[in-house]
Formats: C-alpha cells, sequence, structure tokens
C-alpha cells in the first residue's frame, strides 16, 4: 500500500462519521433547552466529545496522508507513523463508545491508546522533518 493511503481513506471515513454524529446531534438539540437553559447530560458530553475529537482527528489523518511521503524516514518507520496516525481516531471512537455506556470506564483505555498514537505519528513526524527539503526533489 502506498505510504499515507491508510491515512486517506481513514480521514474520509473519519470526517463522513463525524459528520453524520454531528447531524444527529444537532437534530436533537433543541430537547436540551428545559425551562429556558442548556441542559447536558454525561452520556450526551460523550457523545459530542467523539464528535468535536472525531473531525479534527480525521484532518489530521488527511494532513498526515500529504506529509509522511515528504519526510525524512525509513519505510518502516513511515508505515508505523501511518499506522500510529490511523489508530489516533480510536481516541473518538472511545469517547462515542463511553458516551453509549452511559459514561462507563470500560472504554478509557480505547480512548487514551487513541491519544497515545496520536502523539506518536506526530513524534515520527517530528523526527522526519529534519531532512525536510533535503532531498532532490
Amino acid at each position: 500500500m502506498k505510504t499515507g493511503k491508510l491515512n486517506l481513506i481513514v480521514g474520509a471515513v473519519g470526517l463522513l462519521v463525524a459528520s453524520l454524529g454531528g447531524m444527529a446531534l444537532g437534530m436533537t438539540f433543541n430537547d436540551l433547552f428545559k425551562e429556558g437553559h442548556y441542559q447536558i447530560e454525561l452520556v450526551r458530553s460523550f457523545l459530542k466529545a467523539g464528535h468535536t475529537h472525531g473531525q479534527p482527528f480525521a484532518m489530521y489523518n488527511l494532513i498526515f496522508a500529504i506529509l509522511i511521503g515528504k519526510v525524512a524516514l525509513s519505510d518502516r518507520s513511515k508505515k508505523i507513523a501511518s499506522w500510529a496516525a490511523a489508530l489516533a481516531m480510536l481516541f473518538p471512537v472511545g469517547m462515542v463508545l463511553r458516551g453509549v455506556t452511559d459514561g462507563a470506564f470500560t472504554f478509557s483505555p480505547v480512548a487514551m491508546f487513541g491519544g497515545v498514537c496520536l502523539m506518536v505519528s506526530a513524534g515520527f513526524l517530528v523526527a522526519g522533518s529534519r531532512g525536510w527539503g533535503d532531498s532532490s526533489e
């Protein structure tokens, strides 16, 4: 698989799913205004967090797909970084899972693992950027 293709697919699907989730949240927004003020339950706050994190994490994957082929890393390092960026989408998935399980901590490790994957993939980009522009392209 070409470097970055996985991230392009994950990013595009992530944008679609997070957008659909945002539409569902928006369609039920008026129910939250009881007695004239905004009242949000824990479940909805986790679902909202899944949506609001899903969008930028998906965009990160799209940007990552463009950049990973340009950084000075070995093919193996690029593959590891690419998978880490794709697995970062587990963070918003973990938030949604917490929402659908009434805020249970069962899926906290899923979100935590996704956050760590985001940091790992960003670290690879930083490490690979040391050779930015040095190639004969």
